[in-house]
C-alpha cells in the first residue's frame, strides 16, 4: 500500500521543494532549536510516527482520528537527519497492541546498531506510553523502529535527555519516615565490659587492583563505561565525545612505543586521542578511525611512559572500538 506522506513527497519534489523544505516541515512549527540546528528533526518534542522519511508499513487511521503506522514482524519506520545534540538517556514511544511485541530502535539502517529494545505487552488495542533507557547517541543520524516479534500500531516517539530523567527523578520525594518514640525505661545498671584488643592491621600484603597487560589484545568492551555490542562474530564497544572509555591500572613495564585500535566509522576524520592519567591534558597519542570496516591503527607515541598508568580513549565522533594493544618501546628490545 502506497504511503499518504510517500504521495505528498512525491508533489513536493514535483513542484520544486528540496529535501532540506521537507525535513524543516517535520519539524513543526519553527523554533529556536530550529534556527540554531538548521534542517534537521528535532528528537526531544513528540513527532508523529506517520510523518516519516519511509516506512514498510501500513497507515492507519482510527475512529477518534488518530493516525499511527502499523508494523508486522520485519517491518520498519525510517526517521532520517535526526539531530541528538542533546544526547539520548531514554526513549519513548506511544503504541498499541494486540499480543507481546517487540521493536528495536536501530542506526543508519534497519539491520544497523542497537540503540533500545521495547519489549511490549498486549495493550488489547489500547494505545499507551512506553519507554526504555538506550545506548547513547550523538549529532545527525538517521533512526529505524524495527518490529521483530508480533505486530503492532505506533502513534509517536520522543526522545529523553539524561538532564530530564535526572530531574524527573529528583522530583520522587519518599514520604518522610515515621519514628515512633520509644517507651521509657528503667535504665538498667551498668556493668563494664572487657576491653577488646584489636587486631593489627595486615600491611604487609594490602590487597591491590590487578593489573591490566598492554601487551596482550585487550576487549574495548572491557573498559570502564564501554557497553558491549554483537554484530556477527564480532562484539565490540562504542565511544564518542559524551562517552570517554578508561583502561584502569596499565602496567607499561617494557614502555610503549605505540598503541594500535581496531576501530571503524562513518565519519571522515573522525580520531581517538590517547590520554595518561588525565584526559584534559595533551595525549600521547592520536589515530584516525577506519571508515566503514573495521580495521587497525597505529598510534605513535612519543612520550616515555613506564609503570601502571590509567588510559584514557577519547573521540571525537561516534565510532566502534573492537580491541586495543600496546607496543613495547624501542628501549626495550635494546
Amino acid at each position: 500500500m502506497k504511503k499518504r506522506f510517500r504521495v505528498v513527497l512525491g508533489l513536493l519534489t514535483a513542484i520544486g521543494i528540496g529535501a532540506s523544505s521537507i525535513t524543516a516541515m517535520a519539524s513543526d512549527v519553527p523554533g529556536r532549536w530550529e534556527m540554531e540546528n538548521g534542517p534537521c528533526l528535532n528528537p526531544y518534542m513528540t513527532r508523529e510516527a506517520e510523518i516519516n522519511f519511509g516506512d514498510t508499513g501500513t497507515a492507519i487511521t482510527e475512529e477518534d482520528g488518530r493516525k499511527a503506522v502499523g508494523l508486522g514482524k520485519g517491518e520498519y519506520i525510517k526517521f532520517d537527519d535526526v539531530k541528538f545534540d542533546q544526547g539520548m538517556k531514554k526513549i519513548e514511544i506511544t503504541a498499541k497492541t494486540y499480543a507481546p511485541t517487540a521493536i528495536v530502535v536501530r542506526r543508519d539502517r534497519e539491520d544497523g546498531r542497537v540503540l533500545a529494545k521495547f519489549k511490549i505487552k498486549d495493550t488489547q488495542g489500547k494505545y499507551e506510553k512506553f519507554s526504555v533507557e538506550t545506548d547513547d547517541i550523538a549529532e545527525k543520524n538517521k533512526i529505524f523502529f524495527v518490529c521483530t516479534v508480533g505486530d503492532c500500531a505506533i502513534d509517536s516517539w520522543r526522545a529523553i535527555t539524561k538532564d530530564e530523567v535526572e530531574k524527573a527523578e529528583q522530583t520522587v520525594t519518599e514520604e518522610p519516615e515515621v519514628i515512633e518514640e520509644p517507651a521509657v525505661t528503667e535504665e538498667p545498671e551498668v556493668t563494664e565490659e572487657p576491653a577488646v584488643t584489636e587486631e593489627p592491621e595486615n600491611t604487609e600484603n594490602p590487597e591491590q587492583p590487578e593489573n591490566v597487560d598492554p601487551y596482550v589484545e585487550n576487549e574495548a568492551e572491557d573498559l570502564t563505561n564501554a557497553g558491549a555490542f554483537q554484530e556477527g562474530r564480532i562484539t565490540y564497544a562504542f565511544i564518542s565525545e559524551r562517552r570517554v572509555l578508561v583502561a584502569e591500572n596499565v602496567n607499561f613495564e617494557q614502555g610503549v612505543s605505540s598503541i594500535s585500535l581496531k576501530t571503524r566509522t562513518r565519519y571522515d576524520g573522525a580520531t581517538i586521542d590517547i590520554y595518561v592519567d588525565n584526559p584534559e591534558g595533551t595525549p600521547i597519542a592520536r589515530t584516525l578511525a577506519s571508515k566503514y570496516d573495521f580495521r587497525t591503527s597505529c598510534a605513535y607515541v612519543k612520550s616515555n611512559i613506564s609503570g601502571v598508568h590509567d588510559v584514557y580513549f577519547v573521540a571525537n565522533e561516534d565510532i566502534d572500538f573492537d580491541v586495543w594493544t600496546a607496543m613495547p618501546s624501542v628501549e626495550y628490545f635494546k
